[in-house]
């Protein structure tokens, strides 16, 4: 079954390709063309890693990705010059973009009812006795 339709060549200028048909652009279609273009800007706005999208810096970033196109220049060149998809293992991936985080454990934030609590002069206590300064 062929479906081709012959049209005039007056009607559909192909400038010079006969593959080609360019007729005239109605307002909708440069409406939907500049509405895809920005929405597919704001998809693919680079986050750096730990932001959400959700939160008040991810959609600081996205929304500056929308209403200044080249607000996202930086984030790219560190995400190039960092060269993260380039490292060999998964910790060195994340130490180059950014990702690792440090946990420091402090003693005084688990205490057990069992110990009692520990103050600042390092003094034991049980519950509920207070110790002198």
């Amino acid at each position: 079954m062929n479906n081709t339709a012959s049209i005039p060549l007056t009607t559909c200028p192909n400038h010079g390709n006969p593959n080609l048909c360019c007729g005239p652009a109605k307002w909708s279609d440069i409406v939907v063309f500049y509405l895809g273009n920005y929405a597919a800007h704001a998809a693919t706005t680079r986050l750096i890693p730990g932001q959400d999208m959700l939160s008040l810096s991810g959609a600081t970033a996205i929304l500056g990705a929308l209403l200044f196109p080249t607000s996202g220049v930086g984030r790219g060149f560190d995400a190039i010059i960092s060269k993260a998809i380039c490292a060999k293992t998964a910790l060195q991936m994340a130490a180059r973009s950014g990702a690792l985080l440090m946990v420091i454990h402090d003693p005084d934030y688990f205490k057990s009812e069992r110990d009692g609590e520990q103050t600042k002069h390092g003094e034991q206590t049980k519950r509920g006795e207070q110790t002198k300064p």
